[in-house]
This record gives structure tokens, sequence and C-alpha cells, in this order.
């Protein structure tokens, strides 16, 4: 049966497997949210485990790396004049 499919007949498995790669990151990646949590309970007296799990709403979907980027330039500006006024001394 599988040798007789045509590319294009392989589009749904194709389709059918790419999401299950993205289900088992967001697994992946959702485990590591808890063990994250889990480690800084234990070594932080601030941070507690989650009493509920988390829900899909509460996860971010989008991110704005525009405003990081900002902040990198400016943090990266104010350490490279620190470091030239530190050599010319």
């Amino acid at each position: 049966m599988f040798w007789g499919l045509n590319p294009k007949k392989l589009k749904p498995w194709e389709k059918a497997y790419k999401q299950k790669q993205e289900y088992d990151d967001f697994l992946a990646w959702n485990n590591g949210r808890y063990l994250m949590y889990a480690i800084a309970s234990c070594f932080s007296g601030d941070t507690q485990y989650p009493s509920q799990p988390f829900s899909l709403s509460e996860i971010e979907t989008e991110h704005d790396y525009s405003v990081d980027a900002k902040r990198f330039e400016a943090w990266a500006k104010v350490a490279n004049e620190e470091f030239l006024s530190s050599t010319r001394t």
C-alpha cells in the first residue's frame, strides 16, 4: 500500500507527524516549566510550586522581542561605555 502512494496522498500523514512533534515539544516545554518551579521553590523562599496545574490560557503565545532587543541594546551601550572608560585610565 505505501509504495503505491504518491506524495500528494502522503500530505495528511506529514501534517499529523508535524502536529505530533509540536505537541511533544509543548509537553517537554511544560514539563520544564514545572521543573523550574520545583527547583526554584527549593532554593528560594519567594517562589512556591504551583498548587494548581497551569491552564493553556496562561501560556504566552506571542512575545514582543523588539522590547527585549531595545533593552539589550541599552545594556550593551552602557557596558561598552564603562569598558572603554576603564581602559582609558
